[in-house]
Protein backbone atom coordinates (compact mmCIF):
# COMPACT_ATOMS: atom_id res chain seq x y z
CA UNK A 1 0.00 0.00 0.00
CA UNK A 2 1.55 3.50 -0.71
CA UNK A 3 1.06 5.39 2.75
CA UNK A 4 0.61 9.19 2.57
CA UNK A 5 3.26 11.27 4.37
CA UNK A 6 1.94 13.75 6.78
CA UNK A 7 3.53 16.75 5.71
CA UNK A 8 3.38 20.63 6.35
CA UNK A 9 3.61 23.55 3.68
CA UNK A 10 4.44 26.74 4.40
CA UNK A 11 3.44 29.29 2.29
CA UNK A 12 3.91 32.55 3.68
CA UNK A 13 1.45 33.46 6.96
CA UNK A 14 -0.81 30.55 5.13
CA UNK A 15 -0.03 26.56 6.48
CA UNK A 16 -1.88 23.72 4.32
CA UNK A 17 -1.63 19.86 6.57
CA UNK A 18 -1.37 15.95 5.47
CA UNK A 19 -0.41 16.74 2.01
CA UNK A 20 -0.68 13.46 0.29
CA UNK A 21 2.70 12.33 -1.42
CA UNK A 22 4.77 9.21 -0.82
CA UNK A 23 6.89 8.96 2.30
CA UNK A 24 9.95 7.81 0.75
CA UNK A 25 12.25 7.24 -2.42
CA UNK A 26 10.67 3.44 -1.89
CA UNK A 27 7.70 4.57 -2.22
CA UNK A 28 7.73 6.53 -5.09
CA UNK A 29 9.34 3.67 -7.08
CA UNK A 30 6.31 1.57 -5.87
CA UNK A 31 3.63 4.02 -7.61
CA UNK A 32 5.97 4.18 -10.32
CA UNK A 33 5.97 0.27 -10.52
CA UNK A 34 2.00 -0.07 -9.80
CA UNK A 35 1.68 2.25 -12.81
CA UNK A 36 3.37 0.75 -15.34
CA UNK A 37 2.15 -2.84 -14.20
CA UNK A 38 -1.16 -1.69 -14.54
CA UNK A 39 -0.89 -0.22 -17.58
CA UNK A 40 1.00 -3.39 -18.96
CA UNK A 41 -1.95 -5.64 -18.17
CA UNK A 42 -4.61 -3.41 -19.39
CA UNK A 43 -2.42 -3.44 -22.61
CA UNK A 44 -2.09 -6.84 -22.87
CA UNK A 45 -6.04 -7.21 -22.60
CA UNK A 46 -6.40 -5.25 -25.69
CA UNK A 47 -7.11 -2.36 -24.37
CA UNK A 48 -6.21 0.99 -26.12
CA UNK A 49 -3.27 3.29 -24.56
CA UNK A 50 -5.99 5.66 -23.71
CA UNK A 51 -8.42 3.19 -22.09
CA UNK A 52 -5.85 1.52 -20.03
CA UNK A 53 -4.23 4.99 -19.04
CA UNK A 54 -7.76 5.68 -17.72
CA UNK A 55 -8.28 2.40 -15.90
CA UNK A 56 -4.76 3.00 -14.36
CA UNK A 57 -6.04 6.60 -12.97
CA UNK A 58 -9.08 5.09 -11.87
CA UNK A 59 -7.82 2.57 -9.69
CA UNK A 60 -5.13 4.86 -8.64
CA UNK A 61 -7.69 7.94 -7.36
CA UNK A 62 -10.21 5.35 -5.37
CA UNK A 63 -7.54 3.64 -3.75
CA UNK A 64 -6.18 7.24 -2.74
CA UNK A 65 -9.85 8.13 -1.46
CA UNK A 66 -10.32 4.89 0.43
CA UNK A 67 -6.74 6.11 2.20
CA UNK A 68 -8.36 9.47 2.75
CA UNK A 69 -11.36 8.47 4.00
CA UNK A 70 -9.43 5.83 6.23
CA UNK A 71 -7.35 8.47 7.98
CA UNK A 72 -9.51 11.10 7.73
CA UNK A 73 -8.97 11.93 11.78
CA UNK A 74 -5.54 13.02 10.70
CA UNK A 75 -6.91 16.03 8.78
CA UNK A 76 -9.56 17.01 11.54
CA UNK A 77 -12.55 15.61 10.07
CA UNK A 78 -11.90 16.59 6.05
CA UNK A 79 -11.44 13.43 3.51
CA UNK A 80 -9.32 16.08 1.42
CA UNK A 81 -6.85 18.36 3.12
CA UNK A 82 -7.66 20.32 5.19
CA UNK A 83 -8.25 24.17 4.10
CA UNK A 84 -5.70 26.63 4.66
CA UNK A 85 -5.36 27.95 8.07
CA UNK A 86 -4.69 31.52 8.45
CA UNK A 87 -1.17 32.03 11.08
CA UNK A 88 -1.49 34.67 13.58
CA UNK A 89 2.45 35.39 13.88
CA UNK A 90 2.01 37.26 17.31
CA UNK A 91 0.16 34.65 18.70
CA UNK A 92 2.76 31.81 17.12
CA UNK A 93 5.59 33.65 18.10
CA UNK A 94 8.90 31.55 17.27
CA UNK A 95 7.89 28.30 16.53
CA UNK A 96 5.15 26.80 14.27
CA UNK A 97 1.82 25.88 15.39
CA UNK A 98 -0.70 23.08 14.57
CA UNK A 99 -2.67 20.13 15.60
CA UNK A 100 -1.27 18.44 19.14
CA UNK A 101 -1.61 14.84 17.67
CA UNK A 102 -1.10 12.99 20.58
CA UNK A 103 -3.04 15.31 23.53
CA UNK A 104 -6.14 15.33 20.89
CA UNK A 105 -5.87 11.82 20.68
CA UNK A 106 -6.13 11.35 24.47
CA UNK A 107 -8.96 13.77 25.25
CA UNK A 108 -11.16 12.23 22.63
CA UNK A 109 -10.56 8.76 23.81
CA UNK A 110 -11.12 10.04 27.51
CA UNK A 111 -13.98 12.42 27.17
CA UNK A 112 -15.81 11.01 24.41
CA UNK A 113 -15.89 14.23 22.31
CA UNK A 114 -14.24 15.09 19.24
CA UNK A 115 -12.60 17.83 20.47
CA UNK A 116 -9.01 19.13 18.71
CA UNK A 117 -6.24 20.53 20.57
CA UNK A 118 -4.36 23.04 18.48
CA UNK A 119 -1.16 23.82 20.13
CA UNK A 120 1.27 27.37 19.68
CA UNK A 121 3.97 28.26 20.86
CA UNK A 122 5.58 31.61 22.82
CA UNK A 123 8.74 31.92 24.43
CA UNK A 124 7.47 30.99 28.18
CA UNK A 125 4.94 28.56 26.95
CA UNK A 126 3.67 25.91 24.94
CA UNK A 127 -0.25 26.97 24.79
CA UNK A 128 -2.15 23.73 23.96
CA UNK A 129 -6.05 25.06 23.06
CA UNK A 130 -9.01 23.57 22.73
CA UNK A 131 -13.11 24.16 22.27
CA UNK A 132 -14.57 24.53 26.22
CA UNK A 133 -17.29 22.49 25.41
CA UNK A 134 -16.93 20.26 28.36
CA UNK A 135 -14.58 22.44 30.39
CA UNK A 136 -14.54 20.92 33.75
CA UNK A 137 -14.40 16.88 31.99
CA UNK A 138 -11.74 18.80 30.76
CA UNK A 139 -10.05 20.00 33.37
CA UNK A 140 -10.06 16.79 35.07
CA UNK A 141 -7.95 14.85 32.41
CA UNK A 142 -5.15 17.06 33.18
CA UNK A 143 -3.34 14.35 35.27
CA UNK A 144 -3.14 12.10 32.19
CA UNK A 145 -1.96 15.07 29.64
CA UNK A 146 0.85 15.68 32.04
CA UNK A 147 2.28 11.88 32.20
CA UNK A 148 1.67 12.40 28.17
CA UNK A 149 3.76 15.56 28.41
CA UNK A 150 6.23 14.37 30.73
CA UNK A 151 5.41 17.46 32.94
CA UNK A 152 4.67 17.74 36.71
CA UNK A 153 1.01 18.58 36.82
CA UNK A 154 1.63 21.18 39.13
CA UNK A 155 3.68 22.70 36.05
CA UNK A 156 0.73 23.12 34.08
CA UNK A 157 -1.70 25.80 34.50
CA UNK A 158 -5.51 25.89 32.95
CA UNK A 159 -7.19 28.60 31.87
CA UNK A 160 -11.10 28.27 31.42
CA UNK A 161 -11.66 31.35 29.44
CA UNK A 162 -8.23 31.84 27.06
CA UNK A 163 -10.54 33.15 23.99
CA UNK A 164 -14.06 33.11 22.58
CA UNK A 165 -15.17 29.54 23.19
CA UNK A 166 -12.03 28.10 23.93
CA UNK A 167 -9.80 26.90 27.25
CA UNK A 168 -6.29 26.88 27.08
CA UNK A 169 -3.58 24.26 29.26
CA UNK A 170 -0.08 26.25 29.50
CA UNK A 171 2.75 23.90 29.38
CA UNK A 172 5.94 26.26 30.94
CA UNK A 173 9.27 25.90 28.60
CA UNK A 174 12.66 26.51 30.49
CA UNK A 175 13.60 29.66 29.05
CA UNK A 176 14.32 31.97 32.84
CA UNK A 177 16.08 34.86 29.93
CA UNK A 178 12.56 34.95 28.58
CA UNK A 179 10.92 35.93 31.10
CA UNK A 180 12.97 39.04 31.97
CA UNK A 181 10.48 42.68 32.06
CA UNK A 182 10.24 44.55 28.96
CA UNK A 183 10.90 48.13 28.33
CA UNK A 184 8.19 50.38 29.53
CA UNK A 185 6.98 52.73 26.28
CA UNK A 186 3.98 55.12 25.85
CA UNK A 187 3.30 54.18 22.22
CA UNK A 188 0.06 51.99 23.59
CA UNK A 189 -1.12 55.49 25.32
CA UNK A 190 -3.83 57.86 24.30
CA UNK A 191 -4.35 61.45 24.35
CA UNK A 192 -7.85 62.02 26.58
CA UNK A 193 -7.49 58.17 27.40
CA UNK A 194 -6.22 56.68 30.49
CA UNK A 195 -4.67 53.74 29.36
CA UNK A 196 -2.06 52.01 31.16
CA UNK A 197 0.85 49.90 29.56
CA UNK A 198 1.15 46.48 32.04
CA UNK A 199 3.32 44.69 29.94
CA UNK A 200 3.51 42.15 27.25
CA UNK A 201 1.64 39.37 27.07
CA UNK A 202 2.56 35.35 26.70
CA UNK A 203 1.17 35.58 23.29
CA UNK A 204 3.65 38.79 22.16
CA UNK A 205 0.42 41.01 22.74
CA UNK A 206 -0.01 44.42 24.74
CA UNK A 207 -1.58 43.86 28.33
CA UNK A 208 -3.13 47.43 28.53
CA UNK A 209 -5.50 48.97 31.55
CA UNK A 210 -8.39 50.88 30.92
CA UNK A 211 -9.24 53.21 33.87
CA UNK A 212 -12.13 53.97 32.13
CA UNK A 213 -13.97 50.43 32.50
CA UNK A 214 -11.74 49.66 35.67
CA UNK A 215 -10.98 52.65 38.12
CA UNK A 216 -8.92 50.75 40.39
CA UNK A 217 -6.43 48.63 40.34
CA UNK A 218 -5.03 45.66 42.94
CA UNK A 219 -1.14 44.61 42.66
CA UNK A 220 -0.57 42.21 44.43
CA UNK A 221 3.00 40.18 45.19
CA UNK A 222 5.65 39.09 46.91
CA UNK A 223 8.63 41.87 47.89
CA UNK A 224 10.65 42.00 44.33
CA UNK A 225 8.55 40.45 42.55
CA UNK A 226 7.63 44.22 40.53
CA UNK A 227 4.55 45.62 42.21
CA UNK A 228 6.41 48.99 42.99
CA UNK A 229 7.62 48.83 38.85
CA UNK A 230 4.46 48.38 38.41
CA UNK A 231 3.00 51.69 40.73
CA UNK A 232 5.76 53.57 38.01
CA UNK A 233 4.54 52.38 34.92
CA UNK A 234 1.13 53.28 36.10
CA UNK A 235 2.31 56.82 37.19
CA UNK A 236 4.03 56.99 33.79
CA UNK A 237 1.20 56.00 31.63
CA UNK A 238 -1.49 58.13 32.84
CA UNK A 239 1.03 61.34 32.39
CA UNK A 240 1.15 60.11 28.69
CA UNK A 241 -2.51 60.70 28.71
CA UNK A 242 -2.37 64.41 28.30
CA UNK A 243 -5.11 64.74 30.82
CA UNK A 244 -2.83 66.65 33.42
CA UNK A 245 -3.16 63.89 36.11
CA UNK A 246 -2.79 65.11 40.14
CA UNK A 247 -1.01 62.11 41.69
CA UNK A 248 -1.06 61.57 44.95
CA UNK A 249 1.60 58.70 46.56
CA UNK A 250 0.36 57.47 50.43
CA UNK A 251 3.62 55.09 50.98
CA UNK A 252 3.93 53.63 54.56
CA UNK A 253 6.82 50.96 53.08
CA UNK A 254 8.53 54.25 52.50
CA UNK A 255 9.85 53.46 48.93
CA UNK A 256 12.68 55.27 47.50
CA UNK A 257 11.17 54.24 43.67
CA UNK A 258 7.85 56.41 44.78
CA UNK A 259 9.88 59.11 46.60
CA UNK A 260 11.50 59.89 43.82
CA UNK A 261 8.39 60.39 41.74
CA UNK A 262 7.35 63.87 41.20
CA UNK A 263 3.81 63.88 43.04
CA UNK A 264 1.42 66.48 43.71
CA UNK A 265 1.48 64.77 47.77
CA UNK A 266 3.52 62.54 49.02
CA UNK A 267 3.68 60.74 52.33
CA UNK A 268 4.86 58.09 54.29
CA UNK A 269 3.25 58.61 57.61
CA UNK A 270 -0.24 56.78 58.14
CA UNK A 271 -2.23 59.31 60.24
CA UNK A 272 -1.49 62.05 57.50
CA UNK A 273 -2.22 59.40 54.71
CA UNK A 274 -5.61 58.85 56.48
CA UNK A 275 -6.27 62.83 56.30
CA UNK A 276 -5.18 62.69 52.71
CA UNK A 277 -7.65 60.16 52.24
CA UNK A 278 -10.28 61.77 53.84
CA UNK A 279 -9.94 64.98 51.89
CA UNK A 280 -10.17 63.16 48.70
CA UNK A 281 -13.10 61.83 49.54
CA UNK A 282 -14.58 65.15 50.27
CA UNK A 283 -13.58 66.66 47.27
CA UNK A 284 -15.19 63.25 45.19
CA UNK A 285 -18.19 63.88 47.20
CA UNK A 286 -18.00 67.88 46.11
CA UNK A 287 -17.47 66.35 42.49
CA UNK A 288 -20.55 64.02 42.17
CA UNK A 289 -22.86 66.89 43.18
CA UNK A 290 -21.23 69.07 40.45
CA UNK A 291 -21.81 66.42 37.77
CA UNK A 292 -25.36 65.66 38.97
CA UNK A 293 -26.89 69.32 38.44
CA UNK A 294 -24.35 69.60 34.71
CA UNK A 295 -26.78 66.22 33.95
CA UNK A 296 -23.60 63.76 34.01
CA UNK A 297 -23.76 60.48 35.37
CA UNK A 298 -19.45 60.58 35.71
CA UNK A 299 -15.99 62.27 35.52
CA UNK A 300 -15.66 61.07 31.57
CA UNK A 301 -18.64 62.61 30.33
CA UNK A 302 -18.30 65.56 32.62
CA UNK A 303 -14.66 66.21 31.02
CA UNK A 304 -16.67 65.38 27.43
CA UNK A 305 -19.53 67.84 27.87
CA UNK A 306 -18.32 70.14 30.29
CA UNK A 307 -14.79 70.68 31.57
CA UNK A 308 -11.93 69.35 29.44
CA UNK A 309 -9.44 70.12 32.24
CA UNK A 310 -11.46 68.49 34.85
CA UNK A 311 -8.06 66.86 36.23
CA UNK A 312 -8.07 62.90 36.72
CA UNK A 313 -7.14 62.07 40.63
CA UNK A 314 -4.70 58.92 40.90
CA UNK A 315 -4.51 57.87 44.75
CA UNK A 316 -1.47 55.14 45.18
CA UNK A 317 -1.26 53.43 48.39
CA UNK A 318 1.73 51.11 49.15
CA UNK A 319 1.17 49.23 50.59
CA UNK A 320 -2.91 48.49 51.89
CA UNK A 321 -2.43 46.35 54.72
CA UNK A 322 0.74 48.61 56.72
CA UNK A 323 -1.92 51.59 55.89
CA UNK A 324 -5.08 49.62 57.06
CA UNK A 325 -3.93 46.96 59.90
CA UNK A 326 -5.11 47.54 63.01
CA UNK A 327 -3.52 44.31 65.01
CA UNK A 328 -0.40 46.10 65.98
CA UNK A 329 -0.17 45.64 69.67
CA UNK A 330 2.28 48.87 70.36
CA UNK A 331 -0.43 51.25 68.19
CA UNK A 332 -2.95 49.83 69.85
CA UNK A 333 -1.50 50.67 73.36
CA UNK A 334 -0.42 53.88 72.09
CA UNK A 335 -3.79 55.19 71.92
CA UNK A 336 -3.72 54.19 67.65
CA UNK A 337 -6.96 52.97 67.58
CA UNK A 338 -9.17 55.35 66.05
CA UNK A 339 -6.91 56.36 63.24
CA UNK A 340 -7.10 52.70 62.20
CA UNK A 341 -10.82 52.85 62.80
CA UNK A 342 -10.50 55.78 60.73
CA UNK A 343 -8.07 54.46 57.68
CA UNK A 344 -10.46 51.43 57.44
CA UNK A 345 -13.75 53.03 57.11
CA UNK A 346 -12.43 56.13 54.73
CA UNK A 347 -11.13 53.27 52.71
CA UNK A 348 -14.53 51.09 52.49
CA UNK A 349 -16.13 54.26 51.95
CA UNK A 350 -13.82 55.68 49.01
CA UNK A 351 -13.76 52.68 47.18
CA UNK A 352 -17.67 52.17 47.20
CA UNK A 353 -18.18 55.58 46.26
CA UNK A 354 -15.14 57.56 44.19
CA UNK A 355 -15.38 55.84 41.37
CA UNK A 356 -17.71 57.69 39.12
CA UNK A 357 -15.52 61.02 40.35
CA UNK A 358 -12.54 60.81 38.80
CA UNK A 359 -10.49 59.66 41.77
CA UNK A 360 -8.50 56.29 40.56
CA UNK A 361 -7.02 54.10 43.52
CA UNK A 362 -4.15 51.61 43.08
CA UNK A 363 -3.28 49.54 46.20
CA UNK A 364 -0.21 47.25 46.48
CA UNK A 365 -0.03 44.35 49.09
CA UNK A 366 1.81 41.43 49.39
CA UNK A 367 -0.63 39.03 50.14
CA UNK A 368 -4.54 40.04 49.46
CA UNK A 369 -6.18 37.37 52.40
CA UNK A 370 -8.67 38.95 54.34
CA UNK A 371 -6.68 39.37 57.67
CA UNK A 372 -4.04 41.74 55.62
CA UNK A 373 -7.13 43.78 52.99
CA UNK A 374 -10.57 43.29 54.20
CA UNK A 375 -13.13 41.79 51.95
CA UNK A 376 -15.02 45.30 51.78
CA UNK A 377 -12.13 46.92 50.46
CA UNK A 378 -10.65 44.59 47.77
CA UNK A 379 -13.68 43.45 46.04
CA UNK A 380 -14.01 46.96 45.26
CA UNK A 381 -11.24 46.18 42.60
CA UNK A 382 -12.67 45.25 39.49
CA UNK A 383 -9.05 44.76 38.03
CA UNK A 384 -6.21 43.11 39.79
CA UNK A 385 -2.06 42.53 38.76
CA UNK A 386 -1.18 39.35 40.66
CA UNK A 387 3.03 39.10 40.35
CA UNK A 388 4.69 36.17 42.23
CA UNK A 389 3.13 34.54 45.50
CA UNK A 390 4.55 33.43 48.33
CA UNK A 391 3.06 30.23 48.12
CA UNK A 392 -0.55 28.52 46.72
CA UNK A 393 -2.13 29.73 49.25
CA UNK A 394 -1.63 33.22 48.64
CA UNK A 395 -2.00 32.58 44.78
CA UNK A 396 -5.49 31.10 45.46
CA UNK A 397 -6.04 34.21 47.98
CA UNK A 398 -5.09 36.50 45.41
CA UNK A 399 -7.31 34.55 42.66
CA UNK A 400 -5.04 33.08 40.30
CA UNK A 401 -3.43 29.63 41.18
CA UNK A 402 -0.80 29.77 38.77
CA UNK A 403 0.49 33.09 40.71
CA UNK A 404 2.88 30.72 42.69
CA UNK A 405 4.82 29.52 39.68
CA UNK A 406 5.47 33.03 38.27
CA UNK A 407 9.07 34.07 37.79
CA UNK A 408 10.06 37.34 40.10
CA UNK A 409 11.04 40.53 38.89
CA UNK A 410 7.88 40.90 36.09
CA UNK A 411 6.20 37.77 35.40
CA UNK A 412 2.62 38.64 35.94
CA UNK A 413 -1.23 37.30 35.92
CA UNK A 414 -3.54 40.58 34.94
CA UNK A 415 -7.46 40.09 35.73
CA UNK A 416 -10.30 41.79 34.75
CA UNK A 417 -13.78 39.99 35.46
CA UNK A 418 -13.72 36.67 34.37
CA UNK A 419 -10.83 37.69 31.81
CA UNK A 420 -7.00 36.84 32.85
CA UNK A 421 -4.01 37.33 31.13
CA UNK A 422 -0.60 36.15 31.45
CA UNK A 423 3.03 38.09 30.52
CA UNK A 424 6.00 39.86 31.38
CA UNK A 425 5.53 43.17 33.37
CA UNK A 426 7.15 46.72 31.78
CA UNK A 427 9.60 48.10 33.60
CA UNK A 428 11.13 52.17 32.94
CA UNK A 429 14.22 50.10 33.46
CA UNK A 430 13.87 47.12 31.60
CA UNK A 431 17.57 46.42 31.31
CA UNK A 432 18.24 46.89 35.32
CA UNK A 433 16.46 43.34 35.80
CA UNK A 434 18.44 41.55 33.21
Amino acid sequence: MIRSALQKIQWGDMVEVDAFAPATGSGWLLLGTGIYSSLSILSALGATPAAAAVGTATALLTGWLAHRFETRRQRNGWILDEPLQLRRPASIGPTEGGINRDITDLLRTRTGLELTVNETRSHQYRILTVANLEPELIRKQLPAISMQLGVAEAQLTWIQNFGPGLSAILVPMDNPADWLPVPFTTEHCQAGELLEFIGTSITGDPVLLNRRQYPHLLVTGMTGAGKTEAFVASIASVRASGMNPRIIIIDPKNTAQLKREQADYYTNDIKAGVAEMERLYAIAQERMERYSRAGCDNFFEYREKMDATEQPVFIYIDEIAAFLRRDLTEELEAGEKPRHARAFNIMTTAMEQIRSSGLFVTGGVQTSKATNIPTDVRDNFGARLIFATADANAAQTAGAGAAVGLPMQGGFIFKTGRTQVMGRGAYLKAEDAA
